[in-house]
């Protein structure tokens, strides 16, 4: 304390003026959260939805009317197709398809057509109709076209990473056509941050624009990008901090990993990359206040206590919907710092998720967040109790009603929510009442959407639970956690009475299942495979059927090929069963069996399989990275042996032991999957007798 100012204003001044200071201090963190503001003049993600379509109109359509004619044959239809792929990519009314972008784009090429843009857009069309070779060639043309060019560089940017991605599908490219797409993918990304593609009033665009496209290639490669970037000083501050205070959270987090109290070295690496984090997020947010990205990316830092002193997440979080109302990053940021592990509770979820349904802004997805919540809540405590509260029901009830009055394009999609939530919650004749009324036009992806449940399973667990003889299955399902034997007898007791089809099939389903299980815990191998109806297995990516000789058959899409089954086996278990190539169009052609993995897919370890190669690995999910190279001799037919013992995994390839003694990563259990690693649809495997058994 400086002496002169005691002298002059007096000590027991100064000494309030402090006690009145800590006083503030102390109400602002006690004082309750100020509501989210919901109000009409709130700004919502349209605005920035509005930016990028006239954005996306400067850069595409007049940075090619700007270059000048170059041949009355095709430059207007070349311009109306480009004006047509920004009503797509930005999903206006009346938007054309892909799909129907291809025959145009190919009537363009053989004109004589050479833009850049109309190249890049004729070749992306072609990869999102997975047409991976004719996609190559173009792209390639596209590539050669923006490095003559002067293309603003947002633009440019894109052509080398589609290029590369295709061609990961193709096989095309050799190494040093590759570095060369990956050297100009990162210069032409740092240029776009200074060459005027982006208006200074532009930076909230720029970020999105680049997260949008932000994938591994990028993480991998940000030494480079900020090398780049710092021989580009006009390059965008608000972008550039933005950019590396992600990269060093996420660094951060990665070093720190999911334990709760992590090692020494762990939390120290933890503390200082987050320091660089805070520097870069508290420096982006001075720039632009009125941007919710800074202040949303904080909300982490201070859950994990590094973001300042005083500074806490609803803080932030307030701080960043009171630039956008909806940016919907804030509230999944927020609604973790709320779960217990982080100083949260289960109330603290729910009463934060009914603070978004009161909003009643239903021209967005904010009263959405109590879904979410909810699905939270479950998460941490491991049960269903808050779905089962009247309360909760009646908010879910509002807001499904409030969505459908305010989307009637989509009614039907929310009232089959509200009966799905109805039947989450264990109300069954209200979900019934609401699905009979609901008819053929009942959405069965809500189920599969928020639940992970197949709505034709769910029909029939409702017509059982709706029955004459529900009391008796529910008695029978409640002995399930007590005595398997006295479960058993319960149902089929109930089933002695039924009449109903739906419901005998339910009690039917339970019958098998329990008697496996006597099964399984005598040590014997049993059937696992999945039933046409799929009861007990999650489709999580993929297309799956069982024929009538009980093969399992998954076809790859763009989001993968991953089928996993509900029940968790114990630690101590054997998996078996045979993996059959069947055809795919492209050289990625592989086939995986995972352990350790959570119902929704979640982490776990894979073995994957690969056809062409004739060769397996073994990998923490679908990662290449520290991926183990297994000696094995893989044909189109194989046999595979998993063990489980004490967390411990014993792996066997077509007789041969090739792996002991690997780590279990992911829940306890394990559950299992099957499926491979895919970015494109096509590709088709099958899994034959499938069988586990526990071990002692």
């Amino acid at each position: 304390m400086d002496p002169i100012l005691m002298r002059r204003i007096g000590y027991g001044t100064v000494m309030m003026l402090l006690l009145l200071l800590m006083l503030a201090w102390t109400m602002s963190i006690a004082a309750p959260p100020r509501p989210i503001p919901a109000g009409a003049a709130a700004l919502t993600g349209r605005t920035l939805a509005a930016q990028l379509v006239r954005y996306h109109q400067r850069v595409i359509v007049e940075a090619f009317r700007a270059g000048g004619p170059r041949n009355p044959a095709w430059d207007e239809d070349a311009e109306r197709y480009l004006d047509d792929y920004v009503r797509a990519i930005n999903r206006l009314p009346g938007a054309p398809t892909f799909a129907a972008l291809v025959p145009r784009g190919a009537i363009l090429a053989e004109m004589g057509c050479d833009d850049p843009q109309v190249l890049y857009v004729y070749g992306t069309a072609l990869h999102q109709v997975e047409r991976y070779d004719d996609a190559e060639a173009v792209l390639r043309r596209a590539v050669t076209a923006f490095a003559a060019g002067a293309a603003p560089r947002s633009r440019a940017r894109l052509a080398p990473r589609r290029l590369l991605e295709v061609c990961d599908v193709t096989g095309g490219g050799g190494p040093e056509e590759r570095a060369r797409w990956q050297e100009l993918a990162i210069r032409w990304t740092a240029e776009a941050l200074a060459d005027g593609s982006y208006r200074p009033d532009e930076s909230r665009l720029a970020l999105a624009e680049l997260e949008k496209s932000w994938t591994p290639f990028y993480s991998e490669r940000f030494a480079q990008l900020t090398a780049a970037l710092s021989a580009l000083p006009q390059a965008d501050p608000y972008v550039v901090h933005m950019l590396t205070g992600r990269d060093a959270a996420a660094r951060a987090w990665a070093a720190r990993g999911e334990a709760r109290e992590p090692a020494p070295e762990a939390q120290q690496v933890f503390a200082a990359r987050m320091a660089v984090a805070r520097t870069c997020f508290t420096a982006a947010w001075q720039l632009h206040p009125a941007y919710p990205e800074a202040a949303a990316a904080m909300i982490p830092l201070a859950m994990a206590g590094v973001a300042g002193h005083l500074e806490t997440p609803r803080r932030w979080f307030d701080r960043a919907v009171s630039a956008q109302f909806d940016y919907l990053p804030a509230y999944a940021a927020y609604r973790k710092a709320l779960q217990p592990r982080w100083g949260g509770s289960a109330e603290a979820l729910y009463a934060f998720g009914l603070e978004c349904v009161r909003t009643r802004r239903f021209d967005t997805d904010v009263p959405l967040e109590f879904i979410q919540a909810l699905r939270d809540i479950e998460t941490v405590t491991g049960t269903r109790a808050y779905w089962r509260k009247v309360d909760a029901y009646l908010a879910v009830k509002a807001l499904c009603t409030g969505y459908a009055q305010h989307r009637p394009g989509d009614a039907a999609w929310y009232r089959t929510l509200c009966a799905a939530a109805a039947w989450y919650g264990g109300n069954y004749p209200e979900a019934r009442r609401l699905l009979d009324a609901l008819g053929n036009t009942a959405q069965a992806a809500v189920f599969t959407r928020y639940f992970g449940a197949r709505y034709e399973q769910v029909r029939v667990e409702i017509s059982a639970f709706t029955s004459p003889a529900a009391k008796k299955i529910a008695l029978a399902r409640e002995l399930e956690a007590r005595s398997q034997a006295e479960a058993l007898r319960a149902y089929e007791a109930a089933y002695a009475g039924l009449t109903d089809s739906l419901a005998k099939r339910y009690v039917e389903q339970r019958i098998r299942a329990l008697r496996a299980q006597a099964k399984f815990a005598a040590g014997e191998w049993i059937d696992i495979t999945p039933d046409a109806t799929f009861t007990g297995w999650r489709r999580v990516a993929g297309t799956w059927s069982v024929s009538a000789d009980g093969t399992l058959k998954g076809a790859s899409s763009r989001d993968g090929l991953l089928l996993i089954c509900d029940r968790a086996f114990g630690e101590q278990v054997e998996i078996r069963g045979e993996i059959v190539f069947l055809r795919s169009p492209y050289t990625q052609f592989n086939a995986a069996v995972v352990v350790g993995a959570r119902r929704d897919g979640g982490e776990f370890r894979s073995v994957t399989l690969f056809a062409r190669e004739r060769r397996a690995l073994l990998r923490r999910g679908f990662a290449d990275t520290g991926a183990v190279e297994l000696v094995a001799p893989v044909t189109d037919v194989n046999t595979l042996l998993m063990q489980a013992r004490r967390g411990l995994l014993t792996i066997s390839i077509n007789g041969m032991v090739v792996a002991q003694d690997v780590p279990c990563i992911g829940d306890a259990g394990p559950y299992i999957g099957v499926g491979g690693h895919y970015w494109y649809a096509g590709a088709e495997v099958a899994f034959r007798r499938l069988q586990a058994r526990r071990v002692p």
